[in-house]
């Protein structure tokens, strides 16, 4: 590598160290960062030099086998006992949302971008999300994985891409299987009293009678949620979690927007299904098979 390729290098790595609260290589005079902080140049980086990480080999492996562990050790549930290196006594990092949202967004950032470069690894981050919607995470956590499946099956081509890398390989988790199945589970939730009624605070019954004539709703038995958020009907949908990088709690929501959004992930599935049973079918028809 040349000099500014080698400083580059050198630097990256350091800003991995800081985020895992090591002491850096190469850096002086930097002792410590705000986790939050080094997650945000992590991000930053990676969306910004896609082509120098696939690219160049050096990179490459700063990307397998520094920031991926980097992600997977701080996404464990047991890393606040489990850290290598003490916490800064001058870093304040405690609150999980701020540092999870960043994460996510790291995680988004790979499975879309860095997807053929880190099979392996892509494979482990969407089982993790996956995870995030399991009936005993906070309500908060299983809306911003929501919001980043939603962007991941906006993208038919990643989507397929994700079928033939995992579903279809015999040794492989079946991710794609995964996602439809933890979704389903979450709607159902949403009904059975499990969601964001006792752990956010924020639901309420709906009258039926006084709600809007334009609105949505969805009845399951006794219970019945309004959209307050329908992303595949807007032409640029910014995430309300996801998005809330000055925020150091989750800004307030209903259980309309969490539905509003999985239902949008799953009409996304399916138009990206049919997408690819026009495209085999357009094939078979060329070729008069």
């Amino acid at each position: 590598m040349g000099v500014c390729a080698t400083d580059a290098y050198l630097l990256f790595q350091d800003i991995c160290q800081l985020t895992n609260w090591e002491p850096p290589y190469w850096l002086v005079g930097v002792k410590e960062v705000p986790r939050t902080f080094g997650l945000e140049l992590l991000e930053n980086v990676l969306v910004s030099s896609h082509s120098t990480f696939t690219e160049q080999k050096e990179f490459t492996f700063l990307l397998k086998e520094r920031v991926c562990p980097l992600i997977i050790k701080l996404f464990s549930p047991s890393i606040k006992h489990s850290r290598s290196a003490p916490k800064p006594s001058s870093v304040s990092d405690n609150n999980m949302f701020s540092v999870c949202v960043r994460l996510l967004r790291i995680v988004h950032c790979l499975v879309t971008n860095y997807n053929t470069t880190l099979v392996t690894e892509c494979e482990i981050f969407l089982s993790i999300i996956v995870k995030f919607l399991d009936a005993d995470k906070p309500f908060w956590q299983r809306t911003v994985a929501l919001e980043v499946l939603h962007q991941v099956c906006s993208q038919p081509t990643l989507l397929a891409h994700f079928c033939r890398s995992y579903d279809l390989q015999e040794q492989s988790s079946k991710v794609f299987h995964e996602i439809i199945g933890a979704m389903g589970g979450f709607l159902q939730s949403l009904f059975t009293g499990s969601s964001s009624v006792a752990q956010n605070g924020v639901a309420s019954p709906i009258n039926l009678g006084q709600q809007p004539p334009d609105s949505i709703v969805f009845t399951l038995g006794n219970t019945s949620i309004m959209l307050s958020a329908l992303p595949s009907m807007r032409s640029s949908f910014k995430p309300l979690l996801l998005s809330a990088l000055e925020k150091n709690e989750p800004p307030p929501f209903t259980d309309g927007y969490t539905l509003g959004v999985t239902y949008a992930s799953i009409l996304h599935i399916i138009n990206s299904i049919l997408q690819s049973h026009n495209q085999v079918s357009c094939c078979l028809r060329v070729y008069n098979v």
